[in-house]
């Protein structure tokens, strides 16, 4: 296993390891630039092709059409879900 900690995936910065998934990926805790704390798997974070944050990145970067076509294509598959 490598050792993750204190490296840097674009806006997160690992803390620690957290767990083994029952599919063998490593689970680590991770802090945002904006402050929040979330865990993402190994695999996830060394993703070359992927932006990493909690999720503040695209909140903050959608355009305002996107963002209300987002929040209806998620509501919509909040129905399909239950």
């Amino acid at each position: 296993m490598n050792d993750l900690t204190g490296k840097r995936y674009d806006m997160l910065k690992v803390l620690n390891f957290v767990k083994v998934t029952p599919y063998y990926d490593n689970v680590w805790k991770c802090q945002c630039d904006c402050g929040k704390v979330v865990e993402r798997n190994q695999s996830t974070l060394e993703n070359t092709k992927r932006f990493h944050s909690c999720g503040c990145y695209i909140k903050q970067n959608l355009i305002p059409g996107d963002r209300e076509r987002c929040s209806k294509a998620g509501k919509q598959r909040a129905k399909i879900k239950k």
